[in-house]
């Protein structure tokens, strides 16, 4: 059964379930709890006063921790939630001295004889999605927040509950953890792969020299060295109007988001939809054989993220200001070999060195900065070859890493599932 599509669901807000526990009483959240917000905290504030309070905020991943301030605001047991944009609703544990940015809501329990702040946060954590306000903005305000109910068993279930999930949910994130450390050395194992192959080519014997650029190394004696502006006509960038956030349908416009090259690959859902009154600057439309670069991101380890539109999307689709388009001259430089070297660790560390914004902020590349990026540059000829063979070497490789993938979406819906029985009152447990 769809717990979260019963008419009690959509009519009250509660997490339904086939047969309620007749003991189990229904809060509002404005009732169990005192409802506050964090602050505006600029990058002047930490980077001017730093101290040992940390500061959270939704900008980073996971809402980790921004960066540390002199002062506090909150103190002792506290829930967030991240108020606004893509991860709104999510719903975190805050313990100790803290502040939190003004993209972050707060609950303080009001009375602990009544509602177990662990349990409240399960109960909320797969329920505050549905009261997100799809629209332009995502948004899940504190009014909305107030109004949110959930049941509640006896303090003493409650309890036994919670820790419960704690046990059962730190054994399937563990087997998480595990899927993700698989993915990064596969990850690691493709770079390595890569890297070798672009910087000594497929020849075990050609004459080799140094390149002059310490993280390249030595290369082929037939090679060259390029800075990027002698390998492309020019940069396009694009606009970011206010969209509505969900993906544009076949034939829609929509604006890229910089999710749309993570990966090296590229993927046309992450888009937002434009809305039809906006006028469409068809100089910006993206079309097969682009090549796309993000120049922005809250994470330095995505920025310069380089894919291809190998084919052309069945969207409608723009460039925003965070997507640059790289007009490549293919006389010179082959799109794929391009691409793939422009994702390999060569490339990754000159980017490092011109990212601007401190890690979870606003980073950014510029076009000036990509121009003057550096790349080996074989023969077109032997370019080719080496895509040919890098693709055939990568594939188990990329196989591996999608079934990895597959089962952390499994043991993450499982996760959601088990919590969601518990605080339901579906799961037996003795109290």
């Amino acid at each position: 059964m769809d717990l979260t599509k019963s008419k009690e669901f959509i009519e009250t807000g509660i997490l339904a379930t086939p047969k309620k526990p007749y003991d189990w009483v229904v809060r509002r959240i404005s009732h169990l709890c005192v409802v506050g917000r964090g602050r505006v905290i600029s990058n002047e504030d930490i980077a001017q006063n730093p101290g040992i309070y940390p500061v959270y905020s939704s900008q980073t991943e996971n809402n980790g921790e921004l960066g540390k301030i002199a002062t506090y605001d909150f103190e002792g047991d506290y829930l967030t939630w991240t108020t606004d944009g893509a991860n709104a609703g999510t719903v975190f544990r805050r313990s100790g001295l803290f502040s939190c940015t003004n993209v972050c809501g707060t609950l303080k329990i009001k009375n602990n004889l009544e509602v177990d702040i662990d349990f409240l946060n399960y109960a909320l954590s797969v329920q505050t999605k549905f009261f997100v306000r799809k629209d332009i903005n995502p948004k899940l305000m504190n009014d909305v927040m107030a109004g949110i109910k959930v049941i509640l068993p006896s303090i003493k279930l409650q309890k036994t509950l919670a820790n419960y999930l704690d046990h059962e949910t730190a054994k399937i994130d563990t087997l998480i953890s595990a899927k993700e450390r698989l993915l990064d050395l596969l990850t690691e194992k493709r770079q390595s792969l890569i890297t070798n192959v672009i910087t000594c080519g497929l020849n075990p014997d050609v004459p080799m020299r140094d390149s002059g650029v310490e993280w390249i190394g030595h290369i082929p004696k037939h090679w060259n060295i390029k800075r990027i502006k002698f390998l492309i006509h020019g940069i396009d960038t694009g606009f970011s109007p206010q969209c509505y956030n969900f993906p544009a349908q076949e034939g829609e416009w929509g604006v890229l988001k910089t999710g749309c090259v993570n990966g090296g690959i590229f993927n046309p859902q992450e888009n937002k939809t434009l809305p039809p009154e906006i006028e469409i600057p068809l100089e910006i439309e993206v079309k097969k054989d682009d090549i796309l670069m993000s120049r922005a991101s809250g994470s330095t380890d995505l920025i310069g993220s380089v894919a291809l539109v190998e084919n052309q999307p069945n969207e409608r689709l723009l460039l925003s200001d965070k997507i640059f388009r790289l007009r490549l001259n293919t006389e010179i430089s082959d799109a794929n070999f391009f691409v793939i070297t422009m994702g390999s660790l060569i490339i990754r560390q000159q980017i490092l060195q011109f990212v601007s914004g401190a890690e979870g902020l606003a980073n950014n590349i510029t076009q000036s900065d990509i121009r003057e990026l550096l790349i080996p540059i074989p023969p077109i000829e032997e370019q080719i070859k080496m895509v040919s063979f890098i693709k055939e070497k990568i594939s188990t490789i990329d196989t591996l890493s999608q079934v990895a993938l597959k089962t952390i979406n499994y043991l993450q819906e499982r996760r959601t599932a088990l919590i969601t029985a518990a605080v339901t009152g579906q799961v037996k447990v003795t109290a």
